[in-house]
């Protein structure tokens, strides 16, 4: 659309010469003035539109994406030969003897003689063969084999040295050394100074080969780097001595690092017993940033501030949550702890723990720096928690409380006034965790723990993610980085980025290139000094057959879609609150009013999705019912799209009606929150009442210890106008576990007639007139609240509610679980809404229990439930689609 805008002298010049003019000349000028009027408006409405962010262009904006740290590099074996400067560090004589070589290898004992005499020592970085040269402990260095290594060499290559780094020996003897690969990236702003920190490994990217860690600084926003050594290895043995995992915060004009150090064993530190030669240590960089003529420059001047073995092995004990089953045991026999990788925090804000009377006791002023940490005990057995100083670094405290164990490297945010940690597990998804007590104790959040998969089987090893805070367009948000890890291993490919407000959970788009292994990572979020705009930066590995180097990425692209996305949720969460506030704009405190405070309005604190109808891209793809928040669509059976795109018609059994996956949503599982309290509302018509329907439900298995059962809670409604909610097992005839349908779950309340459909009530003065539209029917409004999940068993041999349906904002039915019962957990499939002769105008879906007034209040104001525009026109223009940009990496 070409749009000129009309001049205000134009349009005002107009008006003048209607009051002047004759009643001819008036009318004359009518169509004329119309014009103008119809053009401006439209125009106005173009620009207004896009000023708002109605339009997602990604061409409007572009990443920057450079190779910022470069290991080395698999070149062909008869590329040319560049010898790095400078003296350089003789690993050639280091080599493996003759007798070490491994017999099955003798016959490539010869190729290597020949290269010790024939080749360029400095030139010809040390070849892939050497890796399977020797095993076992006692065997020599080169004992660690690579299979992407063997397969390069056969295939023609070798290694080639891209970046150097001077090595000072103990006696001051400076060379210079070739790096293998950089890995473990973090990063952080100081005083407008770009800082990233990352291992330096020189023989290869091994965890437990020799090792210093780097800073690569820059003063001038990146337009010119330094990089240098900043910690050394102890030098005690020349393969496997190494300071490891920097975890980084920065407080003022200092930069505090957390490193492992070892000096002389070889394998994992998982592997490790015992703590005989292992250490860590906190260093200390001050930065000073000075301008000479107009340039800025920056040094960072660093100090070994502390280690931490002694404190360390002197803690036997860890508080944990008696809920975590086979570990409650809080003794603890320490052997080792890492950083958590990455980055920690400095608190924004005092913290305080809410008591059982409701009053408040503070834990922490504001200021204090947290690391997160996994601590280790013997072999294997790690758990996550924190290191915290409240005195800027002069004295440092473990966390009194840990995680359960195989729970690893985390990130930390502050969170709502709580610690959160984002932590990785083995066990095939993320796991988040949250203290209101620094680190005193920690539980599992379930809002946000086992969202995020491992892999596409949800059964493969995890990686680091990075977490960071940030506030978009008023709304507090975490970021987050995943890698999709589509080859289901520790290859750990194709590196993700997620938010998340703490309820729903949105893909951003893939950061890497390509099918790229970029496991760990570290995001970085800044306002740019000029503009003030957001900035976000990600630093990230890249693993090309074992040889890994570190990109760094500037997302801007992803930055805009974030702040687009956001702001959708922004006018559609405003749009159902009416009158009332919108749970992002509400202090924590207040959030739990509405249905109280007298205004008007849908609840929005924790509504996880919303499929409401009116606009065609509600249905552009005819399986699909559209999420309003862009996290999770819904799959439609048979349904047809009626009353001008307002809602979906279906005729036809159970098998035909909306079907909204939770557990079938595959690897990430945006709404695994369900599975503890949650409400499901609906909004439906029934046009003719033949026969028992079923109308609504929820398909799920029931955990009990290492027993499940296949449950499904059915809501059905009969010829009469009665609604039933009921609990129906479903078991195969091998199957003799106890069925809780039949035991554990039981009806109190029986099933009654409503007092009414919607549209009866509405015409009694009660909500809104949009019902009118269905006059041919009856409409009600269904809500199932699920409560009392993963809750104490019962006590004085009482009853506990378990579900609750209903109707029209008034209590229909519920299911209760009996003094038998043990402590379900559920596992939900799917919901449903539809069946025979239904309509199904809008369902929202809600993290936790609404309570009895929030329900009427949802009924009273189903006005509200509709879509907003601007969400409209982000499905047109594809702003909900995750981001896939591929790139052009000149460097491999």
């Amino acid at each position: 659309m070409h749009c000129r805008l009309i001049g205000f002298r134009d349009f005002c010049g107009t008006c003048l010469m209607l009051r002047k003019s004759r009643r001819a000349r008036v009318l004359a000028a009518m169509p004329r003035m119309v014009l103008a009027l119809l053009l401006l408006y439209g125009c106005v409405t173009v620009l207004s539109t896009l000023s708002g962010g109605a339009f997602f262009n990604t061409r409007a904006a572009s990443n920057t994406r450079v190779l910022f740290l470069a290991g080395g590099k698999w070149v062909k074996k008869d590329a040319p030969l560049t010898p790095p400067p400078g003296p350089m560090y003789p690993w050639w004589d280091e080599a493996p003897s003759r007798e070490k070589w491994v017999s099955s290898w003798n016959a490539r004992w010869s190729d290597w003689d020949t290269w010790k005499k024939q080749s360029d020592h400095r030139t010809d970085w040390w070849v892939a063969w050497w890796g399977i040269s020797t095993y076992g402990y006692d065997a020599w260095q080169w004992s660690f084999e690579r299979p992407e290594w063997r397969k390069r060499w056969y295939n023609g290559y070798r290694q080639q040295w891209r970046t150097t780094l001077p090595y000072v020996e103990k006696d001051g003897t400076v060379w210079n050394r070739t790096v293998h690969s950089f890995r473990a990236p973090s990063m952080a702003e100081v005083d407008g100074v770009l800082v990233a920190i990352a291992d330096a490994r020189y023989r290869s990217s091994t965890d437990y080969h020799l090792t210093d860690i780097v800073a690569k600084y820059s003063a001038d926003g990146g337009k010119t780097w330094k990089t240098e050594v900043i910690i050394r290895n102890p030098q005690v043995n020349p393969v496997y001595s190494r300071v490891v995992d920097p975890t980084v915060v920065v407080k003022g004009n200092k930069i505090f690092v957390l490193a492992g150090m070892f000096y002389n064993t070889y394998g994992y530190w998982s592997w490790h017993a015992n703590s005989s030669d292992w250490d860590a240590a906190m260093y200390v960089g001050d930065v000073e940033k000075t301008v000479a003529d107009g340039v800025p420059a920056a040094t960072i001047t660093w100090k070994k501030l502390r280690t931490f073995k002694e404190e360390y092995l002197s803690r036997y004990q860890y508080n944990v949550k008696p809920d975590y089953e086979w570990d409650t045991d809080i003794s603890w026999e320490p052997s080792h702890f890492l950083g958590g990788v990455g980055h920690g925090i400095v608190t924004s804000t005092d913290l305080y723990k809410e008591m059982a009377d409701g009053q408040r006791e503070k834990v922490a002023d504001k200021g204090v720096i947290i690391i997160p940490i996994q601590i280790k005990q013997g072999t294997f057995k790690v758990a996550a928690t924190i290191l915290y100083s409240k005195d800027d670094g002069k004295t440092w405290k473990f966390g009194d409380g840990r995680t359960p164990i195989h729970t690893t490297e985390s990130s930390v945010v502050e969170w709502k006034g709580m610690l959160l940690l984002n932590a990785r597990s083995d066990s095939g998804f993320r796991k988040v965790f949250t203290s209101d007590d620094m680190g005193n104790n920690w539980e599992e959040y379930w809002k946000l723990s086992k969202v995020w998969g491992n892999a596409p089987s949800r059964r493969a090893p995890g990686s680091s993610s990075s977490t960071i805070k940030v506030n978009i367009e008023g709304r507090d948000l975490m970021l987050l980085t995943v890698p999709k890890n589509t080859r289901e291993s520790h290859d750990r490919d194709r590196l993700q980025l997620w938010i998340t407000d703490g309820d729903r959970v949105f893909l951003v788009g893939q950061v890497s290139n390509g099918d790229d292994k970029g496991p760990y990572a570290t995001l970085m979020h800044m306002k740019d000094p000029k503009t003030r705009e957001d900035v976000l930066y990600c630093l990230h590995e890249q693993n090309i057959d074992e040889i890994y180097s570190i990109v760094s990425v500037k997302l801007v692209v992803h930055m805009e879609r974030i702040r687009w996305v956001v702001r959708m949720w922004n006018r559609q969460d405003k749009l159902l609150a009416g009158g009332c506030r919108p749970a992002f704009l509400t202090p924590p405190g207040g959030r739990y009013d509405m249905g109280t405070t007298g205004c008007k309005g849908v609840p929005t604190m924790g509504l996880l999705g919303l499929l409401a109808g009116g606009h065609a891209s509600v249905f552009s793809n005819a399986s699909k019912w559209r999420d309003a928040f862009g996290c999770v669509d819904a799959n439609v059976v048979g349904g047809t799209v009626v009353r001008g795109n307002e809602a979906l018609q279906f005729t036809e059994n159970s098998s035909h009606g909306v079907f909204w996956p939770v557990s079938t949503q595959g690897q990430d599982r945006r709404y695994e929150a369900v599975n503890t309290e949650h409400t499901i509302a609906a909004t439906v018509l029934r046009s003719t009442l033949t026969g028992s329907t079923l109308v609504m439900a929820e398909k799920m298995r029931l955990l009990m210890d290492e027993n499940s059962s296949n449950v499904m809670l059915q809501v059905l409604h009969d010829s009469s106008g009665a609604f039933a909610l009921r609990c129906v097992g479903e078991r195969s005839a091998s199957d003799t576990s106890r069925a809780p349908c039949d035991s554990d779950i039981v009806s109190r309340t029986q099933p009654r007639e409503s007092t009414g459909s919607l549209h009866q009530q509405h015409e009694r003065g009660v909500g809104s007139r949009w019902l009118s539209m269905f006059h041919t029917g009856a409409t009600y409004q269904l809500t199932l609240v699920m409560q009392n999940v993963r809750k104490p068993l019962l006590v004085e041999n009482k009853s506990k509610t378990w579900v609750t349906l209903y109707v029209n904002g008034e209590k229909a039915s519920v299911l209760e679980m009996n003094t038998g019962n043990m402590l379900y957990v559920p596992d939900i499939d799917h919901f449903y809404v539809g069946g025979a002769g239904v309509t199904v105008k809008n369902v929202l879906l809600y993290n936790r229990q609404l309570g009895e007034a929030e329900v009427r209040q949802l009924s009273d104001n189903i006005d509200n439930i509709k879509l907003s525009d601007t969400v409209a026109t982000g499905f047109v223009s594809g702003a909900f689609s995750p981001i896939n940009i591929t790139y052009t990496d000149e460097w491999l």
